[in-house]
């Protein structure tokens, strides 16, 4: 009795010792703080024109609150629910390539619900359903009326947004993007699709297609598009042969146009579907819009040719700013890069050329108004020119920033002062 009451007592023992939770491998660090990452907000846009509100995530420039008023940014519109859907990696790209300067800072805006969209006719594009057309969804003119008389000037009170606009549309979703296309010339610059070839074989009519549609849009003076991108995955090629056949259509059809200042790109992307696809045709589409070879500033080559350091930068960005139709300017800061004005400033002082280092030093105060940083390196230059007293007053206006912005660095410019006291 008194053995087995023993076995009895052992085997609980286990099964408690077994019935533990492990210790947490974690239970000896801890975590201090946790710091939300965004990458965007969303808007719930009260609207007069369409009677509703209209959500649409946005993403803004990272250095968009640093830069001054003078920084304003193209718009790239993605839409629907694929706009919501992609609008994380859309972002992703946009932040890198400009960070790069691969593209111009820009402005993303997914349109969530997507615009409305007008009755289209399948003809026959879709074989797994009875249906001859889809019935409208809303009234695209009204909502083109929406972007025009009140999202595009929020946008440009707001963000100081261009009037510089791409417009993306993946595969359903790029029903509005063709609306506007063929019956709003202005209202976007550049057209991006994405595995749509189905949907431009449909038309809004029993008669036409969207590629008719279009052949008929380009041919009218009003409608002068500087981008048209259309891509399609492999697979979605091999899946239906009349892919192929509407991709040669739209070739035909825009070919013409090409010649006459249109950057016009068609392609079918290797090893690709029909949405893992979207990363690659970005990259390719913003190429496309901004070749390489015309985004590749050396900014120390630049200031080696002869002439004056800031002119010569301000030379090449206003010939960019001319080829687009719209302000680019010169990067104050950039990470990890000697393309920028800082570095310029810096090494312009090594060289010895005070005076172009102050004015690129003025510049990029100008550019970054409440940047310690750019008032420190403006303040060293005037040291070095001997202007002592507008040295002090520029120090002085970093001490304010700084015990506004950035305590840390205080010290550090009040020992800027002592030494130019000590001049």
């Amino acid at each position: 009795m008194i053995i087995s009451r023993i076995l009895l007592i052992a085997v609980s023992l286990l099964c408690v010792g077994l019935s533990a939770e492990p210790e947490s491998p974690q239970s000896h660090s801890s975590v201090n703080t946790t710091k939300h990452l965004s990458y965007g907000d969303e808007i719930l846009f009260s609207s007069r024109i369409l009677s509703r509100e209209i959500p649409i995530n946005i993403y803004l420039p990272q250095t968009f609150h640093q830069a001054s008023k003078q920084h304003r940014y193209p718009v790239i519109f993605i839409n629907g629910t694929h706009g919501k859907e992609f609008f994380h990696a859309l972002t992703g790209v946009v932040k890198h390539l400009s960070s790069v300067e691969r593209m111009p800072e820009s402005i993303v805006i997914s349109l969530n619900d997507g615009g409305d969209e007008p009755e289209t006719y399948l003809h026959g594009m879709w074989t797994h359903t009875a249906e001859e057309k889809f019935s409208a969804q809303g009234d695209p003119e009204a909502y083109s009326k929406f972007l025009t008389e009140e999202l595009f000037p929020y946008l440009e009170s707001n963000y100081r947004a261009l009037n510089n606009r791409m417009i993306i549309g993946v595969s359903t979703s790029s029903i509005f993007p063709l609306y506007a296309l063929t019956n709003k010339p202005g209202l976007f610059q550049s057209y991006f699709f994405l595995s749509a070839a189905d949907i431009f074989g449909m038309g809004p009519t029993s008669e036409s297609t969207f590629i008719d549609e279009i052949t008929t849009s380009m041919q009218t003076s009003s409608n002068k598009i500087s981008a048209f991108y259309f891509a399609m995955a492999d697979s979605d090629m091999r899946k239906d042969k009349r892919h192929e056949k509407i991709l040669n259509q739209i070739n035909t059809k825009l070919s013409p146009y090409a010649k006459e200042n249109l950057k016009l790109k068609i392609e079918v992307l290797d090893n690709e579907n029909h949405y893992g696809a979207f990363i690659k045709a970005a990259l390719s589409a913003i190429e496309l819009n901004y070749p390489h070879d015309e985004w590749s500033a050396n900014y120390r080559e630049l200031i080696s040719q002869p002439g004056d350091a800031l002119q010569n930068i301000d030379h090449f960005y206003e010939s960019l700013s001319q080829k687009y139709g719209f302000p680019i300017l010169p990067r104050a800061t950039r990470w990890r890069n000697v393309n920028k004005l800082s570095y310029i400033t810096n090494l312009l002082l090594k060289d010895g050329r005070i005076q172009e280092a102050i004015n690129v030093a003025r510049r990029w105060v100008e550019y970054r108004p409440n940047s310690i940083d750019a008032h420190q390196s403006l303040a060293q230059a005037l040291q070095q020119n001997d202007e002592i007293s507008e040295a002090s007053d520029v120090l002085k206006k970093a001490l304010e920033i700084s015990r506004n912005q950035d305590k840390s660095k205080t010290a550090a410019i009040n020992r800027q002062l002592a030494e130019l006291k000590l001049n």
